[in-house]
């Protein structure tokens, strides 16, 4: 098992990783490089307090500009979480389920599209759902029994999954929520209750921090209301159908059209499966933070559907569907344990090692023929296509580019372009206030 999750972490950093250095920066980038290259922290703080993501991405990249400009580096910042969270995944998985629920888990992560998407970019919307598995993972691993130990991972976690990006709110909301029944039903009310106040309190610190010095500024509600007003209205559907939709909408941004449908099935399934198996901490959890997202979504405060902003259900969905996983290795042993005794069955109780060794041997050799498939099909390059990616620019273009701009533009010359557009030939040019090589 653990040779197998270390394989799926490879070739999961493999898929993130390869290519990846032969594209420019987006603008997006560059308004983030931007802020993270001022020359103070200080004033990197007041001009975060103008964009609406926590503070995180920008102080870490501050420091990383200290020690190199290239943008490979940089991006590491989502390369790293989202390798990282595949061996999260699979402890997730086991911890709630079992065994066959967190290899279906680190597979998940390892391969899912939004996952590989959002890991090659400034972003942290992969760093926010690593830090909320590990939350997840301490928070069961606690409810289970009840050592204090889980509760410095979940709330140190949790703190940084709010750092990292706002949507963290929702399912540490779901958690306090059921976190609070636990400690009603409990015989150990007080007990429980100060453990849960006291790894809560960082948390509540943080979120009272944030808001009050960032997400209650004029400046970045502003900019909030404008976007999701904007391009983002379709993310809030107002009917039941409307939701329906954006669920298989969200299915198709998180694992692509082939593999939406049967992988919603799944998830139905595993949260049935939970239900039904007295999981109920962990279902409760998933429920609620659905029907926060809803609210908010009925309420035009956050939205739901095939867009990142909504990728923080990630760990949630991948939960439900190892589940389901997990019930499907368990009826497939139960049948196979059916079976009369045999010379087949004989020998593979004899040759267990043998078995083993050849299933670990026939899984490395899918994934080395997946990862040469990837390659000669140029996935990563598929993948950036126009309007399907995040980094449709390569690098070589934009040195064309500028070479014709150099050419055919003259002093003096009007040149129409968008904010953003603005800042990335700066930061190409080396002109703006964050000159990146790539």
């Amino acid at each position: 098992t653990i040779i197998i999750v270390g394989l799926l972490t490879l070739f999961g950093l493999f898929v993130r990783a390869w290519g990846l250095w032969g594209y420019a920066p987006t603008p997006d980038e560059a308004i983030v490089l931007g802020i993270s290259s001022r020359p103070t922290l200080f004033g990197l703080l007041a001009e975060s307090l103008h964009h609406p993501h926590p503070p995180l991405r920008y102080v870490l990249l501050h420091f990383m500009l200290a020690i190199s400009d290239n943008l490979f580096f940089l991006r590491s910042i989502a390369i790293v979480p989202g390798a990282a969270m595949i061996p999260v995944f699979f402890i997730l998985g086991r911890r709630t389920s079992g065994t066959a629920s967190g290899l279906a888990m680190a597979t998940l992560a390892a391969f899912g599209h939004a996952g590989m998407m959002l890991s090659e970019i400034l972003r942290t919307y992969v760093m926010a759902a690593l830090f909320v598995s590990v939350g997840l993972a301490a928070f069961c691993a606690y409810v289970q029994d009840y050592r204090s130990r889980h509760l410095m991972f979940y709330s140190a976690a949790m703190a940084l999954g709010l750092l990292s990006h706002y949507s963290t709110v929702l399912p540490l909301a779901a958690i306090c929520a059921v976190w609070a029944g636990v400690i009603i039903r409990s015989s150990k009310k007080l007990e429980m209750g100060l453990a849960a106040l006291v790894a809560n309190l960082p948390v509540a610190a943080v979120a009272l921090t944030t808001y009050w010095f960032h997400l209650s500024s004029r400046n970045s509600g502003r900019w909030w209301l404008a976007l999701h007003q904007g391009r983002m209205g379709s993310e809030y559907p107002d009917s039941l159908v409307g939701f329906v939709v954006n669920t298989l909408r969200f299915f198709h941004y998180l694992f692509l059209p082939q593999q939406a449908w049967w992988l919603l099935i799944l998830f139905g399934i595993g949260l049935i499966v939970l239900w039904v198996t007295g999981r109920r901490v962990i279902s409760w959890v998933i429920l609620l933070t659905f029907c926060l997202n809803f609210v908010l979504t009925l309420t035009h405060r956050y939205p739901f559907g095939g867009v990142r902003q909504s990728f923080f259900l990630f760990p949630l969905i991948s939960i439900s569907i190892g589940a389901a996983a997990q019930v499907g290795w368990e009826l497939a042993k139960f049948l196979l344990g059916k079976l009369r005794e045999t010379r087949v069955r004989r020998w593979a109780t004899e040759h267990r090692f043998v078995l083993d060794l050849a299933v670990v041997a026939l899984f490395s050799l899918g994934l080395c023929v997946a990862a040469v498939q990837i390659s000669k099909a140029h996935f990563l390059r598929d993948r950036f296509g126009p309007g399907r990616g995040e980094l449709p620019v390569m690098s070589k273009d934009v040195t064309e580019a500028m070479s014709f701009l150099r050419a055919h533009v003259r002093p003096g010359d009007v040149v129409l372009a968008e904010r953003q557009t603005i800042l990335f030939v700066e930061l190409t040019t080396g002109r703006g206030p964050a000159p990146v090589s790539y």
